[in-house]
């Protein structure tokens, strides 16, 4: 990496190679931006971004349950977090190792945003970048914000950057990373399998299949309890049986013993 190289992923948290031929794919991986003498490099970063980037702009639309956060998925869904300094990194998802990776500097996007009319980042790509993370860490959320002081992230107090968050909750919004953040959506709305049914999610999502759960233990529980009632009643049934079949026999035994007795 040549110093250029270097200052630049300092500036502008991306790995930038320089002086790549035009179509050339870096070897290094899909996170690496490559700039040739051909275009300038806001062209390239947008060019990697929207066209050969990791993310692909996909059909996908709709309204997004804006109970949706990294903290949540976390906590109940099994994953963790990896962060990165590397911008073109966002929302890279290893399904395998359950891992989502997160761009750590905030703050990096908004200044960067507020700070140059024309910047080198594309401000489409920096606003989406902050849409992201405000999606995905709510404020005034318990889960979020203990999560975040979990991982040394302060993040939260930049609040939402002149964004609301209402413009995050519409799928169709986002372009570069709609695909990534609709396979979060379909993560979040499956149902919980195994321990994890036996606890009651935030704001009751999982109500139904935790009641059922419960209800079908308890059944069992009750199914449990009764087995020594039940084998008890058997054992008196059992015992009451005899007793009137003695009855019964000794009662056959006096009525036909003095015909016996007479010689019949």
């Amino acid at each position: 990496m040549s110093y250029s190289e270097r200052a630049l992923r300092m500036m502008l948290c991306l790995d930038v190679r320089i002086g790549t031929e035009e179509g050339f794919r870096s070897r290094a991986g899909s996170s690496t931006i490559d700039w040739g003498d051909s275009t300038s490099l806001a062209g390239a970063i947008e060019n990697h971004f929207v066209s050969d980037g990791p993310h692909t702009r996909g059909l996908i639309t709709g309204r997004i349950d804006p109970s949706i956060s990294i903290a949540y998925l976390c906590s109940y869904r099994g994953f963790k977090v990896f962060w990165t300094s590397n911008i073109s990194e966002h929302l890279s998802i290893s399904w395998k190792s359950k891992i989502i990776t997160i761009f750590e500097h905030k703050v990096f996007l908004w200044n960067h945003l507020r700070n140059s009319k024309t910047p080198i980042i594309p401000r489409s790509i920096l606003e989406e970048a902050i849409d992201t993370l405000n999606l995905l860490f709510p404020l005034n959320d318990r889960l979020t914000t203990t999560f975040l002081a979990q991982n040394g992230k302060d993040f939260q107090g930049l609040g939402y950057c002149s964004r609301p968050r209402d413009l995050c909750l519409d799928l169709g919004r986002f372009n570069i990373w709609r695909d990534r953040i609709a396979e979060l959506v379909e993560i979040m709305n499956e149902e919980p399998k195994g321990f994890k049914q036996l606890a009651l999610e935030k704001n009751g999502r999982n109500f139904l299949p935790f009641v059922t759960f419960w209800v079908a233990i308890a059944v069992a529980l009750l199914s449990l309890l009764n087995l020594p009632f039940a084998i008890i009643s058997m054992q008196y049934t059992v015992k009451q049986y005899d007793l009137a079949l003695a009855q019964a026999v000794s009662h056959s035994r006096e009525h036909f013993l003095p015909f016996l007795e007479g010689g019949y």
